[in-house]
């Protein structure tokens, strides 16, 4: 899988836990509520860590191709 595609595909996996957090919040307290809010964080940070390491490759990558 190329570079782009896991950028996408990451990003793609943030917008879904943003949305599936968004949804939950509207849900009545309870201790299952609170148990998916802190496996949706916890996700969320992660894939928001990995994106930025993709990122990171992705300037490394280009800045190669410039300087050849």
């Amino acid at each position: 899988m190329n570079l782009q595609t896991q950028i996408s595909k990451t990003e793609a996996n943030i917008a879904f836990f943003e949305a599936r957090f968004a949804l939950i919040e509207h849900q009545p307290d309870s201790i299952y509520k609170q148990a998916q809010l802190k496996a949706y964080q916890a996700m969320h940070k992660q894939l928001s860590d990995q994106l930025e390491e993709l990122h990171i490759k992705q300037k490394a990558l280009r800045a190669r191709k410039k300087s050849s």
